[in-house]
């Protein structure tokens, strides 16, 4: 594995978080079934968590999240939860839909627009939008 991305660490550390990671130690092999991948490689990430403080990485035994993982794996969390009610509630996606395009939303989308949604959902103001129809 090369340079590791930052929707790749993202991606492990929401999965860990998801799995009970910040109260126990999570094994290599849940977190490659849970991401479609080959066990070595999530050892490889493991280590790389572990160097960059973000996980307890011990071989034989698995990962555990760090504060600092801890606390960007809730961000991210917080973030795609956040993405995917908006989808719901503001572009009728089924849940899995927007349980999906929020997965890869979350990576991009800046603060800013993050903000501006959560302000949108504690308002339920729906979005205007324009359609082709629509006079300027």
């Amino acid at each position: 594995m090369g340079k590791c991305s930052k929707r790749a660490i993202e991606d492990y550390l929401k999965t860990l978080f998801e799995t009970g990671g910040d109260r126990r130690y999570i094994r290599t092999t849940e977190v490659a079934i849970k991401l479609k991948i080959k066990p070595p490689s999530v050892t490889e990430m493991f280590r790389r968590l572990h160097k960059l403080d973000l996980v307890d990485y011990k071989p034989g035994v698995g990962a555990r999240l760090k504060a600092k993982g801890f606390e960007q794996a809730l961000r991210i969390k917080r973030r795609n939860l956040l993405i995917k009610r908006f989808l719901e509630e503001f572009f009728d996606l089924s849940e899995r839909e927007a349980m999906l395009e929020a997965c890869k939303l979350e990576h991009v989308l800046s603060d800013k627009v993050i903000a501006a949604m959560e302000k949108m959902l504690a308002s339920k103001k729906p979005i205007e939008v324009l359609s082709e129809n629509r006079n300027p």
